[in-house]
């Protein structure tokens, strides 16, 4: 639980070209910093040579409050936008996070994911129509208050060390409840052989599954508790760094993966592979990069981007001694809900599917000798017993109450399960999160 001591964490999302708005913010923020009620950081914070994306991520996964300062620059710019903005949305459906969405300037925010939270200022009127701007300021410093005394019972994680403690009381939640055992187990076996016979080399790691099946959350799992364990990098006080990966348009030549991981790595597109092994080569915390690939990614061909792929990371010059990169892919087998006339695109996307997942589970790596692969087990819906295990265990039930009954009302209804009777992971959150919402009896 929180100690009513300690202030709450607030992490400032926004685009540098709002800088001088983020500094009127913080000035009216000034007087519950004092206080002692919030903690309040953004990326002006991070000193000469500290890892800048490694602050940006420790910061963005420890918060318990998430301020996106939302303007037509924030939205333009990738890094807002795809990484902090999408991951604070992330954390805040898994109860992890509460994130306020701060308009700062007029733009076209209302489809953003994030509009369905409730933004300040009141009525969601940008900070910079207003008459007097202090007034607008004032309103969303005693909202920002609210929220942070609205925390203190308990309601976000007691831990203040950063995400990689994995002592946060919401994380067992949600991405934890369901049994992924198979595929940690079959990731785990890989990895202590590719450590024996390859380990100055990249390791790829296919995740593959329904897009409803939460593939960013099993990354999440993966990092936070799965790969601290194999790689016995708690003693040693490492973390797992999350880079997310975006696909080349063409990815023939495997050289065009390099811009996106230049992107991803150090914020510079244009950053040559020299510089971009040199970063991974200076930073001894283990690296993850992910890239997301859905069915419609492999239209044209089945056997181009991820072969590219693997020969792109084949070619990767020897790491030092210590260094460990992990490459996992997820792929996410779409789903199309037309009808009528959109039944062809439907059927088509099916037959993708399972040429894809086909291809997937046919995959040899064998042809690269510099590159270690493994594909886990296809990520499938939930079974009844995995959520009425993970409803008797003992962190949720200091945070909510789930009676089983409840639990079978959902696997009864034929709205939510599969023909196997299971629940998709992404359906099922949805359902639970309600049931921990209810008020007690």
């Amino acid at each position: 639980m929180t100690q009513p001591n300690l202030p709450i964490e607030v992490f400032i999302s926004y685009s540098h070209k709002d800088d001088e708005l983020r500094v009127q913010l913080l000035e009216h923020l000034a007087i519950l910093q004092r206080q002692g009620v919030i903690a309040g950081w953004h990326d002006r914070l991070i000193m000469p040579g500290e890892d800048g994306k490694g602050r940006i991520d420790e910061r963005l996964n420890s918060a318990s409050v998430i301020l996106l300062l939302v303007s037509a620059s924030f939205l333009a710019s990738n890094y807002c936008y795809e990484i902090e903005m999408k991951r604070a949305i992330e954390r805040h459906d898994a109860g992890e996070a509460v994130v306020i969405p701060v308009i700062l300037r007029p733009c076209v925010w209302e489809e953003a994911p994030f509009s369905r939270l409730q933004a300040l200022p009141r009525d969601a009127r940008p900070v910079i129509s207003w008459p007097i701007r202090d007034e607008a300021y004032a309103g969303i410093a005693q909202e920002i208050r609210a929220a942070a005394r609205r925390l203190r019972p308990g309601d976000i994680s007691e831990s203040r060390s950063g995400p990689s403690s994995g002592k946060s009381k919401l994380r067992p939640l949600l991405p934890y409840l369901c049994d992924r055992s198979e595929q940690e187990t079959a990731l785990g076996t890989a990895l202590r052989l590719h450590r024996n016979n390859r380990p100055r080399r990249p390791i790829i790691c296919i995740v593959h599954g329904d897009e409803r099946e939460s593939h960013g959350w099993f990354l999440e799992r993966l990092r936070y508790r799965s790969l601290p364990r194999i790689l016995e990098i708690e003693s040693r006080q490492l973390s797992v760094k999350d880079y997310p990966l975006r696909p080349p348009r063409q990815a023939k030549n495997p050289d065009m993966f390099w811009p996106g991981l230049g992107d991803a790595l150090l914020q510079n597109p244009a950053a040559s592979s020299d510089e971009i092994l040199k970063f991974i080569s200076n930073h001894e915390d283990p690296v993850m990069v992910s890239l997301d690939l859905l069915t419609e990614d492999f239209a044209g061909s089945l056997d181009n981007l991820l072969p590219a792929f693997i020969k792109f990371c084949h070619q990767w010059p020897d790491l030092p001694a210590e260094r460990t990169v992990i490459c996992c892919v997820c792929l996410k087998y779409q789903r199309f809900a037309g009808s009528g006339w959109l039944d062809f695109k439907k059927r088509k996307l099916r037959q993708l599917n399972a040429a894809l997942r086909s291809f997937v589970e046919a995959m040899d790596f064998s042809t690269h000798a510099n590159v270690t692969g493994v594909v886990l087990p296809e990520l499938r819906a939930i079974p009844h017993g995995d959520v009425i295990a993970w409803s008797r265990h003992n962190l949720v039930r200091e945070f909510c109450q789930i009676e089983d009954w409840e639990i079978r009302a959902l696997y009864d209804r034929k709205d939510l399960c599969n023909s196997d009777g299971h629940i998709e992971m992404e359906a099922l959150a949805e359902e639970l999160k309600k049931l921990m919402r209810k008020p007690p009896l």
